[in-house]
């Protein structure tokens, strides 16, 4: 399995994981105490699955992400998924997933207000 960043941006960020215990190893730094986010949602529209075979697909999805970070900085970003499936035993699996920055700015209010959501009066 391999997981890379592609492009400028995301190639500096993430670079290239290959085999599944590299992968694991990124991620679980986004797990471990203190926690790198208090609020990450990731929302993925516009997809396109293309089989190719009865063990090789393809998929692209957009992705929208809003995040808050721990130190109260938030942030919007957006990037193209590009993912190749290959299928083992009856399951399919991810064989190569890639994420291309499409635009990343910083928000300067976090996403979650506290203040109560305005209603019409009964």
């Amino acid at each position: 399995a391999i997981w890379e960043g592609r492009g400028k941006r995301y190639a500096a960020t993430f670079g290239r994981r290959e085999g599944r215990e590299a992968i694991r190893d990124m991620f679980v730094k986004y797990t471990l105490p203190p926690a790198h986010f208090a609020l990450n949602v990731h929302f993925l529209t516009s997809e396109k699955v293309n089989v190719q075979s009865e063990t090789e697909a393809e998929g692209t999805w957009v992705l929208l992400q809003t995040a808050t970070f721990t130190d109260g900085r938030s942030q919007l970003s957006s990037a193209l998924l590009n993912v190749r499936f290959r299928r083992e035993d009856g399951r399919w699996k991810i064989a190569h997933f890639c994420t291309t920055s499409r635009f990343n700015r910083p928000v300067q209010t976090p996403w979650d207000n506290p203040q109560p959501l305005p209603v019409p009066e009964e």
